[in-house]
């Protein structure tokens, strides 16, 4: 992945649509797309084996959302992002049969706490300035409102829906908080 993304971005440099100083970024931004879309297939791949396939898909596209702005937990290699990704699918299809209204609003309403306070989480890939990160925080907050609606909607019209959806804001919440307990790519 990341020879795909290198050479891309010498295209991209060939072709005049970056400059040399928006090298780095390029070479980042394409390889954390090819990961996350190639990851993101094999996760609902391996998901549809241990959970019906919408509520798999619910959890991936909710922890995608979220974590575009929040950030969290970065490895050093893709293997072991994936790895870590695969981790946390299989824990979340694992607990999803179990959960109750109770529990997941709960565990919603922690979340939702440890993301308002700790979201966004920068680090040395990213190196966004102050600026920045004040407008991803924006973005966060925009992107965990409109979580809260999809899941108040979602419990009254198809409730097991709602649960993959709040279980996809604690795995965000537990990335980013072990990104700023300094576990990753700082």
């Amino acid at each position: 992945m990341e020879y795909l993304a290198a050479k891309l971005t010498q295209r991209c440099l060939r072709f005049g649509f970056i400059d040399a100083p928006q090298e780095e970024w390029c070479q980042y931004t394409l390889q954390t797309y090819i990961t996350n879309v190639g990851g993101f297939l094999i996760l609902i791949a391996f998901g549809i084996f241990l959970s019906p396939w919408p509520q798999v898909l619910i959890l991936n596209l909710g922890v995608a959302f979220l974590r575009s702005k929040c950030g969290g937990l970065h490895m050093p290699t893709a293997s072991s992002c994936f790895l870590i990704s695969l981790l946390f699918e299989s824990i979340c299809l694992f607990v999803l049969p179990h959960l109750t209204f109770g529990i997941s609003l709960f565990l919603l309403l922690v979340s939702l706490a440890g993301l308002f306070c700790l979201a966004p989480c920068n680090n040395d890939a990213i190196h966004c300035d102050g600026d920045e990160l004040k407008k991803m925080r924006e973005a966060v907050l925009i992107r965990l409102i409109l979580v809260v609606f999809t899941i108040l909607v979602l419990f009254i019209c198809i409730p097991g829906y709602a649960y993959p959806l709040v279980l996809s804001c604690v795995v965000v919440m537990v990335s980013v908080a072990l990104s700023k307990l300094g576990f990753g790519i700082q």
